[in-house]
């Protein structure tokens, strides 16, 4: 507890002088109390000590024994003994009581009283140097049993006293203490400070957590009494939160319509609808869809949190509100700075809503300014949908060379990457040389695509294989990443006719430890074209044919399949060639390779195609 205010010290020590003074003395005194007063009077407490303790004050008047215990227990308090001051203080306030049953009760107040006041006055004054909080509590208490004989200046520096002594008390999760402080400055409060002190009292209650009803009873009495007070709409939070812990479903629900109705621009009315965040639309109260929706008409003014445009987005959107969903979103667009609000709004969304959001961010109008977080969001949104074509317009029409709103190195990979997915190897080459020449991407995945591309559709040979060589320098010690680049290079090994290179480095590809066996029946598939391109027919015929034993299963199979019988029929052996295209046709019959072997089978031999047609579907 922090020592008391100098100024408040002041006002107690002059009232408490003021009121010894003006209070009349008895003078009757026995040997014991003489010999006290005697040796305060020379200074020799240190032998008072034990002498005090032993004095049966009730043997003498009230009166006597009060003056005699203020006197000494002043002196014990200027000589720096606060512990015996304290006793010797609050035995003088007992014997104020003992008056109070030797003065006729006609209605006046007591003298005994006024000494009492001056007592507890001197008491509080020590028990604030020890940090003794219950001390100065149990005297604030006994103070506000009668605060008109307190001196309004007095008055207002305990009632600040009180409120501190609340606090404190509350703090140290010591709420017998706490609720004693406030009902103790509610009695010496004025109507105004009332407030404050019956809602500390509130939140004693609620912060005990044992008796949750009361605590909603002493919210919904404060702030029906007090509505304009500025924690009022946080204690209706609060007290639906405890209606709501008793049961009292529907009370708690009123309580939360009523915050929002009543302070709907308040801090509490604003988290009380972040609440719902997660929840879905059918979970979500009528009165925090009305507040949302309400709210959107101010949405140049809103100082609002990413994820509750979020839900204002998503609320506007399920009940048909497209002005408003529009309004909110032009406005997450330009805060949402981590994307996150973004991506769980789109996850969040009904497909149809989804897709009206993302293509608005990730194809933006001139005027609308996007955050890159946010295009960054709803890019990653279409690619985990597998919404390529979405990604392929919005980069067909934007210029490489002219950066738009928010369009940032991870935007431009995923319209690179859409380009390539929907078959626009030769535009997606543009935009991965964009990415890795201007934009300086040295990242592996990057780095392969751009050899890829280059390797596809370029023109240079040579530039395809200084990025291939970039790509190799990136894989580090990836066992898999070395395997893409071998797969790549081969390829451009291929289209240099370079076949025994290719050759070798697809073997490698084969006999590599842990290598995905798609991978590796892809390699090998490569090996049988490399033969084929050589027009070495049988060696082709005998690579395509190890193909399904790499990868039984695998999607390699089909196409050595429809190869290999192309390999027979260049050796003449048609019949084995028709074998390999009824096989592929009776396994694969959903392959992209099936028409090719059907139109294959159609010319060797028409009527070996009959049976082979695809059922008709009704």
């Amino acid at each position: 507890m922090s020592p008391l205010p100098l100024n408040l010290h002041r006002l107690i020590l002059l009232g408490a002088a003021h009121c010894l003074l003006s209070v009349g003395w008895a003078c009757a005194s026995d040997s014991a109390l003489s010999q006290i007063e005697q040796a305060v009077a020379a200074g020799q407490l240190d032998s008072l000590s034990d002498q005090i303790q032993g004095i049966d004050w009730s043997e003498t008047t009230p009166d006597r024994a009060i003056k005699t215990l203020v006197r000494t227990a002043r002196a014990f308090e200027q000589a720096g003994n606060l512990d015996m001051a304290a006793k010797l203080y609050q035995e003088a306030g007992k014997q104020t009581h003992r008056g109070d049953t030797q003065t006729p009760q006609d209605g006046t107040t007591s003298r005994f009283a006024n000494q009492r006041t001056v007592i507890q006055l001197a008491l509080i004054s020590v028990a604030t140097r020890q940090n003794d909080h219950v001390q100065v509590i149990s005297s604030l208490e006994e103070l506000a049993a009668n605060p008109h004989l307190i001196a309004a200046p007095q008055r207002q520096a305990l009632l600040s006293l009180a409120f501190s002594m609340g606090a404190s008390s509350l703090n140290e999760q010591n709420f017998d203490s706490a609720a004693d402080a406030y009902r103790a400055a509610e009695a010496l409060a004025d109507e105004e400070q009332k407030a404050t002190a019956l809602l500390g009292q509130a939140w004693t209650t609620v912060l005990r957590a044992t008796e949750p009803l009361q605590a909603a009873q002493q919210l919904g009495s404060f702030v029906e009494r007090y509505p304009d007070h500025p924690d009022a709409a946080q204690a209706t939070r609060v007290c639906a939160k405890c209606l709501t812990e008793v049961g009292r479903v529907d009370d708690a629900q009123r309580m939360l319509s009523d915050l929002l109705m009543r302070w709907p621009d308040s801090v509490p009315a604003k988290e009380l609808v972040e609440s719902h965040v997660g929840l879905g639309f059918d979970e979500i109260p009528e009165s925090v869809r009305g507040w949302l929706l309400g709210q959107c008409e101010h949405s140049a003014s809103l100082d609002w949190s990413a994820t509750l445009m979020g839900l204002s987005i998503r609320v506007a959107c399920q009940v048909g509100q497209a002005d408003k969903a529009q309004l909110m979103a032009e406005k997450l667009a330009r805060q949402d700075l981590s994307g996150q609000a973004t991506t769980d709004l789109l996850d969040q969304l009904d497909d149809q809503d989804a897709e009206w959001l993302a293509s608005m961010y990730v194809s933006p109008a001139p005027q609308l300014q996007v955050t890159s977080k946010v295009r960054e969001a709803a890019c990653r949104w279409a690619g985990r949908n597998e919404k390529w074509s979405m990604l392929a317009m919005a980069a067909q029409s934007e210029s490489i060379d002219r950066a738009t709103s928010g369009r940032s190195v991870a935007v431009e990979r995923l319209f690179a990457e859409s380009l390539m997915q929907t078959g626009k190897t030769s535009e997606a080459r543009e935009w991965w040389s964009h990415i890795a020449d201007t934009r300086n991407a040295s990242d592996f995945a990057t780095l392969l695509r751009c050899a890829e591309a280059e390797t596809a559709t370029g023109n240079d040979t040579s530039l395809a294989e200084s990025r291939i060589s970039l790509a190799r320098q990136s894989c580090g010690d990836n066992e898999f990443a070395v395997t893409l680049v071998d797969l790549l290079a081969a390829e451009l090994a291929i289209r240099r006719s370079r076949f025994d290179e290719a050759r070798s480095l697809l073997e490698n590809v084969i006999r590599g430890v842990g290598i995905d066996r798609h991978l590796r029946g892809r390699a090998q598939w490569l090996i049988g074209e490399t033969f084929y391109l050589q027009n070495k027919f049988t060696d082709a015929i005998n690579a395509y044919r190890s193909v399904e034993g790499v990868d039984p299963d695998g999607p390699w199979v089909a196409a050595a399949l429809v190869q290999a019988g192309k390999s027979f029929e260049q050796l003449g052996r048609t019949r084995e060639a028709t074998v390999c295209y009824g096989t592929l046709l009776g396994r694969f019959a959903d392959s992209p390779y099936s028409d090719a072997a059907r139109k294959r089978m159609a010319a060797i031999s028409p009527a070996s195609t009959r049976d082979l047609s695809p059922p008709i579907r009704r």
